[in-house]
């Protein structure tokens, strides 16, 4: 298993840019929530998808996609049960990059004792039963290959603001 995942990592460090293209941010995260409307659903976190119906990346749809779907199930999966849970995508233009910034108000991430790990193969920040620390991994990964990144800001109790950086 650990050699299918690191392979699934060269193959993504070996992508040329004559492999991508222009995908509608929008329509990818409203993919996103329809392709999980079953945990959406159970979970009762409000989604707010506030990126513009015309704003466009550069890059691989199943990457994209793939991010996508990572940081909206992981808001889902983190969300603190004591109040009422969200997640706001917004995107906006920054020097050559289209940002994606999605932020929850989760249980948030220690990034005082975490953050060294944060994007790191099997690693993981709780006791969640289903963790299995390749979600953010891979995610990273994805972004570096399409020559991009990600930032992440967290508190404990108050939430966590991923910033996704993607090519314009």
């Amino acid at each position: 298993e650990t050699i299918h995942h690191l392979n699934e990592v060269v193959v993504m460090n070996s992508l040329e840019e004559s492999n991508m293209e222009h995908i509608n941010l929008f329509d990818a995260v409203q993919k996103t929530i329809k392709n999980i409307a079953a945990m959406h659903l159970e979970s009762d976190v409000r989604i707010e998808n506030n990126i513009d119906t015309s704003t466009q990346v550069l890059g691989i749809a199943a990457y994209v996609e793939s991010i996508c779907l990572n940081v909206i199930t992981n808001g889902i999966k983190y969300r603190a049960k004591t109040r009422n849970s969200f997640i706001t995508l917004n995107s906006y233009v920054e020097n050559e990059f289209q940002v994606l910034e999605v932020r929850d108000n989760g249980l948030g991430i220690d990034l005082e004792k975490h953050r060294a790990k944060m994007f790191g193969m099997y690693k993981t920040f709780d006791d969640h039963k289903k963790s299995r620390g390749l979600g953010l991994f891979i995610t990273k990964n994805q972004i570096v290959a399409m020559g991009g990144t990600i930032e992440v800001k967290s508190e404990v109790n108050v939430g966590t603001v991923f910033k996704i950086y993607f090519k314009k």
